[in-house]
């Protein structure tokens, strides 16, 4: 592996596990085991690393939707893989990430919008129009407004004034959060096949 894959790979371990601002380019050069000069002569700065990083990140989470997409049966079962799929990321993901990004890294999060817009956002309205059709969602509201309520919810639970750490379980939250979105999108026969899914998946 090149030496600034490494150093995008590292970043982003270390950026998602501790968060962006607690992480400095000395703890990067210490956990790489590379200088801080090999790290500047590949990144300007911080922000540079940051936006890069990002970018990696979103282009592997845009195959991995697509992945999905095309790996699944009908909406119902994409929507269960890729709330499966977040789970497991939000899992290894720092809370304050967020919050560092929009706070400190100004390019970095209008380039996180752009890609929330124009890949996540996307995919969601196509997954539920592709389930108001098999009839596994009702049909009685807007694929759009949905898409962009899931994203606002998404976007708030890493809020750590609505939802502080210590009284908060953050993967809970989200769990939480994505049930009460599919509860409110599926028919009788959408509910059905996601509870067989969930029941596949813990079996």
């Amino acid at each position: 592996m090149e030496i600034k894959d490494r150093i995008v790979q590292g970043s982003d371990d270390l950026f998602s596990r501790y968060g962006i601002k607690s992480v400095t380019m000395d703890d990067l050069a210490v956990n790489l085991g590379v200088s801080k000069k090999t790290i500047y002569q590949h990144f300007k700065d911080k922000n540079e690393l940051v936006l890069e990083v990002l970018k990696v990140h979103m282009q592997r989470e845009r195959n991995d939707l697509k992945e999905i997409a095309e790996s699944s049966e009908n909406a119902i079962e994409e929507i269960y893989k890729v709330s499966e799929y977040l789970k497991a990321m939000f899992m290894k993901t720092n809370p304050t990430v967020l919050f560092d990004l929009k706070k400190y890294h100004t390019e970095a999060y209008e380039y996180f919008q752009a890609h929330k817009s124009e890949c996540i956002e996307s995919s969601l309205i196509a997954n539920i129009e592709s389930g108001i059709l098999e009839g596994y969602y009702r049909s009685d509201f807007s694929p759009k407004i949905m898409a962009r309520i899931r994203l606002t919810a998404i976007e708030n639970s890493f809020d750590l004034v609505n939802f502080p750490l210590g009284e908060f379980d953050f993967i809970e939250v989200q769990i939480q959060s994505f049930k009460h979105f599919v509860m409110g999108l599926v028919t009788k026969k959408g509910e059905e096949r996601f509870v067989y899914y969930a029941s596949e998946n813990k079996n």
